[in-house]
């Protein structure tokens, strides 16, 4: 048996959730992306903000969503503005949505619709 400090699951999630809902660096912050995954089964949306090189699971809760000038669908290139929190039951981080803005079609959505549209040529 190790002579460390064995730690629960929860403690650690808890330990985490505090380290980063407590860091004024990642609080109130704008994020720009493609949104990816989009989901509504609830009046919440969820879905994913992607780039290149990584992908930012979100959520915007439905007294937000409701605000909303436009609709959001995979491909959308946004701002959005929030912060990001541990959802402590999946032991996972998230960005929680409080504003969102479209930037337009995003740069990887237009790549994948030019390779569908090549694949069809051939």
């Amino acid at each position: 048996m190790p002579k460390a400090h064995i730690y629960t699951v929860s403690e650690i999630t808890r330990y985490i959730k505090r380290l980063v809902e407590e860091d004024n660096a990642l609080q109130d912050i704008w994020v720009k992306g493609e949104i990816s995954n989009f989901k509504f089964p609830s009046q919440h949306f969820y879905f994913a903000l992607k780039d290149e090189e990584a992908l930012l699971s979100c959520i915007m809760f439905q007294d937000r969503t409701n605000s909303l000038k436009f609709t959001l669908e995979n491909g959308l290139e946004v701002m959005a503005r929030g912060s990001i929190g541990v959802y402590k039951p999946q032991g996972r981080y998230q960005f929680y949505v409080e504003e969102i803005l479209p930037v337009g079609k995003g740069a990887l959505y237009l790549k994948f619709e030019q390779l569908k549209e090549e694949l069809k040529q051939k």
